[in-house]
């Protein structure tokens, strides 16, 4: 069994951190090691993306909110696997959450997609061969627009205003889709994910959107995983978060998430934009959530501090950086947009 006390404090070593951090990292030490759930309520709740069973030859018995699609991508040929159910030992996700994709990133990979309707019957149908959690939200079969299948293979490519149309139209098809299958859906949440390529697309995207909302629902913010590769993008996304968010607010959404996002930290001299997100959310009484992968994946790095982990543990860069979210209103970008 690990002494949390005793790792939560090899990690600090000379950091000079709060007792609220080191209490959290404590917390987030046990869900990486699948022991229990933190008790204290983050700033930014993490959905880590475990898709995989083993991470450098351990088990990926980890708890707390994790993310799964139920399809996965495998080897040079792309090949598309359903996803099986978690290997994780004996620990028991009963008081975990889920937030359960619908596959829309994977099937880029493979230039296939499937219809709004065939993903929701792909998703209830490896939902049934999942372990019981606490919550599972359930998220629309959107059309990415910083995604795009070339010559077999997936790019990192902002689409054109002209091309985003149709993905709007798409992403608002799929959000209209899941609302009309709520009985189906009933103890599942419901995440509608939103597109666009500029701040008006992306504006118009989400009014549509909200026609399909319930106020329990929680709204998706996609296609902001390239701000990570492509800086330049971000004025457009302080375009987004100031329009957007008032917007999502007066319509009684009391959830955003954003997808594949978890840059919190400057970069290069270049302010993250979770902190800013969180800001905008707060000060609209909403819950803000994110996930991704790399907490996990740049600890699996040769080079782990050049992909941008603190440590080359996977449990222990993993616990550091839900943390760190967890604590992200004590950093210096938390505030207005003109403040940064």
């Amino acid at each position: 069994m690990i002494d949390v006390e005793k790792t939560a404090d090899d990690l600090i070593y000379d950091r000079p951190v709060s007792k609220h951090f080191r209490d959290h990292l404590m917390g987030f030490l046990m869900e990486a090691y699948g022991i229990d759930l933190n008790p204290l309520t983050p700033d930014l709740e993490v959905f880590v993306n475990c898709q995989s069973n083993t991470y450098q030859k351990e088990l990926n018995n980890i708890c707390g909110s994790v993310q799964l699609s139920p399809v996965r991508v495998t080897g040079k040929e792309k090949k598309k696997v359903i996803s099986r159910r978690p290997d994780c030992g004996q620990i028991d996700f009963s008081k975990s959450k889920l937030l359960y994709d619908s596959g829309a990133f994977s099937d880029v990979s493979t230039g296939c997609r499937v219809t709004a309707e065939e993903s929701l019957t792909r998703q209830l149908h490896t939902l049934s061969l999942l372990p019981q959690f606490s919550q599972v939200d359930i998220v629309s079969y959107d059309l990415l627009i910083d995604e795009k299948h070339v010559n077999g293979a997936k790019i990192k490519n902002r689409w054109s205003v002209e091309e985003g149309i149709v993905a709007v139209r798409e992403t608002v098809e799929a959000s209209r889709y899941l609302d009309s299958q709520r009985d189906r859906l009933n103890g599942y949440g419901i995440i509608q994910s939103c597109q666009g390529v500029d701040a008006e697309q992306y504006l118009e995207c989400v009014e549509e959107v909200l026609q399909y909302c319930k106020p329990e629902d929680c709204l998706g913010l996609g296609g902001w995983c390239i701000l990570g590769m492509q800086k330049r993008w971000l004025p457009t996304f302080h375009q987004v978060v100031e329009k957007v968010i008032p917007v999502v607010a007066e319509a009684g959404i009391k959830r955003v998430h954003i997808f594949g996002v978890t840059w919190y930290k400057a970069s290069r001299g270049y302010p993250p934009p979770l902190p800013l997100l969180l800001y905008y959310c707060d000060l609209y009484g909403i819950k803000l959530s994110t996930d991704g992968r790399s907490p996990i994946s740049n600890a699996l790095w040769k080079n782990y501090r050049q992909a941008g982990a603190t440590f080359p543990n996977w449990r222990h860069n993993l616990a550091w950086v839900k943390t760190e979210m967890a604590c992200l209103k004590d950093s210096p970008h938390y505030g207005p947009i003109n403040s940064i």
